[in-house]
């Protein structure tokens, strides 16, 4: 009896369904869709082989291939499912328009209902009274930076759990956005930091 020969269709058809598994599944469940792509393509690819079918098995292996990394590449690219860009689409509602570092920081971490994710701050102590302003209290998160970063030296990192990564969505910003000085994010610092909780106290004080 003749051995059935698999068609060009089920070396797509599998490429598909792993590919889409892989670009939305958080690891290790990604790499196991890969895994299965692949052991499912070589051994398609093997019983063309061994019927005479070389050409056959060429072009499944490179069909999979193609839709398996097209699949993977479109849903790393697609930005509106990102989680980072659904974050900065977010809206926040801001104490004023016009605030110090210093008072940021302390709504960050002692007024944490003004953001709708957490927030921490690391800037050097001498910039403390640097003052950033935006058009408006209502704004977006991405609103919200790039005023910061047009303004000072602090940038934007949204800090991710590893696991919870995935090709579609990204990082999954579930620790929150740190706005940092970048010469002071890792030690040796080459200036004092500021301390949130010293300022609190003295503010919390100067209130009563």
């Amino acid at each position: 009896m003749t051995r059935r020969i698999p068609s060009i269709t089920s070396d797509v058809l599998i490429a598909a369904v792993t590919g889409v598994i892989a670009a939305v599944s958080v690891i290790p469940f990604c790499v196991i869709a890969l895994v299965v792509c692949g052991v499912a393509t070589l051994r398609n690819a093997g019983s063309r082989l061994r019927a005479g079918r070389a050409r056959m098995a060429i072009f499944g292996v490179l069909g999979s291939t193609l839709v398996f990394i097209g699949i993977v590449v479109a849903a790393a690219s697609y930005r509106p499912c990102k989680v980072v860009e659904q974050v900065l689409q977010r809206e926040i509602t801001l104490p004023s328009t016009r605030m110090t570092l210093a008072e940021l920081s302390y709504v960050a971490s002692y007024e944490r209902r003004s953001f709708p994710i957490h927030m921490s701050f690391c800037f050097a102590d001498a910039d403390r009274d640097i003052v950033v302003e935006w058009p408006r209290r209502d704004l977006t998160i991405r609103e919200f930076l790039d005023a910061i970063e047009s303004q000072t030296l602090l940038r934007r990192r949204f800090m991710h759990c590893g696991n919870g990564y995935t090709v579609l969505g990204g990082g999954d910003c579930c620790f929150g956005l740190y706005i940092r000085d970048p010469e002071l994010a890792v030690p040796p610092f080459p200036r004092e930091r500021f301390d949130v909780d010293a300022y609190a106290t003295i503010r919390e004080k100067q209130t009563h």
